[in-house]
């Protein structure tokens, strides 16, 4: 078998047309590279293409709007601080950072945290939504908190919480009992304070009004028992209208009736009971009510007393006096007391005034009578009040 001829080297050459022949490889070889570089050229701008595009402002924008319409309000608001300065990047990047507090606030309002969700809800004032929900939380925060002062007994307290919500829930009626349960305990203190005083009638009166709020119903006896002891002692010590005053509220309290009797002075007859000053000059006091004693004592104008004078209901009575100028004050009740105590704290006790209600005192002169005339409607002087221990 003849053997070819070796190449320039030494190296066989390969066998005509075969594919590894350098003359094919060249041929061959080179556009196909060509071609495949070209691919991978345009492939590539392609991508740079999309990337480019998928990282501009206008593609980051349309995926932010996307996820905040998608209620992906976090990650939104992330994808537009990227791009605050485009367009209203920014004001959207608040929005929906201010989305995310509000849906936390809903949350923690929902689950009955009205404290936690008041707090987020102040921190977003712009939001629509969360000032409305806001209103609805402070009321709840609100209203716990007068809840609190009532399961105290802080009652007042609890008036000045709710009197800002008066239309929430039932803090209108809650505010109505506070303020009955605040009055019950001021008059409580109020009683104890008058009977520390042994002002036992207007102690048993407030405590009448308790409802038998704590020890009231006991108290009330107590006050009855002391009155009457207190009113023997008024009694022993001579002290009548004291005694008929602490009686009189008693009714049919042991013997108070019987006692009450033991009170009352008759009252003197009609005329005068004492005159240190005398003289020619007639004045009468004509007395025309039907129902109250009177009791007068005249004064000279330099103070002294001249006269004293007991008038009858519908009666009268004369005094002689001196020319001169006097004043005059009348007692006038339908008890009598005697002329110490007078018609005691239920008597009405005045200075008459003359010359149309301008003048405390008058003159009279000789040769002239005169008449003072006192009644309910038709008398003519006027009077001004009076305290009993100026008499």
């Amino acid at each position: 078998m003849a053997l070819s001829k070796a190449t320039k080297g030494g190296a066989i050459p390969p066998p005509p047309g075969s594919s590894s022949s350098p003359c094919c490889r060249l041929k061959k070889g080179y556009p196909r590279e060509r071609m495949m570089n070209k691919r991978t050229k345009i492939a590539i701008i392609v991508l740079l293409v999309l990337f480019i595009s998928a990282c501009s402002p206008q593609s980051r924008y349309e995926k932010a709007v996307r996820l905040m319409e998608d209620g992906e309000y976090t990650k939104a608001a992330k994808q537009f601080a990227k791009i605050e300065d485009f367009e209203d990047s920014g004001l959207l990047a608040q929005r929906c950072e201010e989305e995310v507090v509000y849906l936390k606030a809903k949350e923690l309002f929902d689950s009955e945290d009205y404290s936690g969700a008041q707090e987020l809800l102040l921190s977003i004032p712009s939001h629509d939504a969360a000032s409305i929900m806001l209103v609805d939380a402070t009321n709840e925060v609100t209203y716990a908190i007068a809840i609190s002062l009532v399961g105290e007994e802080r009652y007042e307290e609890a008036m000045d919480v709710l009197v800002g919500i008066l239309g929430f829930s039932d803090a209108s009626s809650m505010y109505a009992h506070c303020t009955e349960e605040a009055r019950i305990r001021r008059e409580y203190k109020a009683a104890l304070d008058s009977m520390a005083s042994k002002d036992y009638k207007g102690a048993y009166s407030i405590l009448a009004t308790l409802g038998g709020y704590e020890d009231s119903t006991t108290l009330m006896s107590e006050c009855r028992e002391k009155s009457y002891i207190q009113a023997g002692l008024c009694l022993e010590n001579g002290e009548k209208a004291q005694a008929y005053d602490l009686l009189s509220w008693l009714g049919g309290y042991r013997d108070s009736s019987e006692k009450l009797k033991e009170c009352i002075i008759p009252m003197p007859s009609s005329g005068v009971i004492l005159k240190p000053v005398s003289g020619s000059i007639n004045v009468t006091l004509n007395c025309t009510d039907p129902d109250n004693g009177f009791y007068f004592k005249v004064y000279k104008s330099d103070g002294t007393l001249a006269h004293v004078l007991f008038v009858r209901p519908n009666s009268k009575a004369t005094a002689k006096l001196p020319s001169g100028t006097y004043s005059i004050n009348v007692a006038r009740g339908a008890y009598w007391f005697g002329e110490e105590e007078m018609f005691g704290s239920k008597g009405v006790y005045q200075q008459l005034l003359f010359n149309n209600g301008n003048d405390s005192t008058f003159s009279i002169r000789s040769n002239y009578d005169y008449t003072i005339k006192l009644g309910v409607t038709d008398g003519n002087v006027g009077t001004k009040a009076i305290n009993p221990g100026s008499f």
